[in-house]
């Protein structure tokens, strides 16, 4: 079910790629993912940096990342952060690489030809080409929670090419997060969370 679901919203999300142009692309995930959202914003807000790096891990662990799909993250505690690591992530990297466990190519191919975003914009961290499925983390991970709590819950280093491993940065503070994490998704760093700010 998780994988077919998957599938469905990157095949919906191109086909109103397709069907509706570029340009509406961020509405369209803005309005899907803020009602859903919000509430749990709300109640993040609540958790330590610990706690909601522990969340992501079981969240991902629910997507069935890696090459046997058993759920592995790994998972590297830095000085200001954990990085988190999926290789693939078992939603957007499974569909880019293709499923090897039920023999299916990558979803850009025949007979699915799902889509990418052709343009750079703030919700593709300004890079052309991002998978159009892979661009919803960037509203789930930053631009939402920064337009709720002020600060991205986890950084993305969406990975350019499909074999390479996705990575969420989970920051100890909010001002530990780097400023060039806000501008790549269009936001400014609030002066609370700035060195002496």
């Amino acid at each position: 079910a998780h994988d077919v679901l998957a599938d469905w919203a990157w095949a919906l999300l191109s086909l109103g790629h397709r069907t509706l142009g570029e340009e509406r692309l961020e509405e369209m995930q803005r309005v899907t993912l803020h009602r859903c959202l919000a509430h749990r914003y709300r109640l993040l807000a609540q958790m330590s940096a610990a706690e909601m790096a522990q969340l992501t891990v079981e969240g991902m662990r629910g997507h069935f990342s890696a090459p046997g799909r058993q759920g592995d993250v790994e998972v590297v505690e830095e000085e200001d952060r954990w990085v988190l690591s999926f290789d693939p992530c078992g939603s957007g990297g499974r569909m880019r690489r293709g499923d090897a466990l039920n023999g299916t190519p990558s979803r850009y191919d025949p007979p699915f030809a799902f889509t990418s975003v052709e343009g750079a914009y703030p919700w593709t961290w300004g890079e052309k080409g991002v998978c159009l499925y892979c661009s919803h983390c960037s509203f789930v991970n930053e631009i939402l929670p920064i337009e709720h709590l002020g600060y991205p819950m986890r950084v993305t280093e969406n990975p350019r090419d499909p074999g390479d491993k996705c990575r969420w940065m989970v920051y100890k503070r909010p001002d530990l997060v780097p400023e060039e994490a806000y501008r790549r998704v269009g936001k400014e760093k609030p002066a609370r969370f700035r060195s002496g700010g």
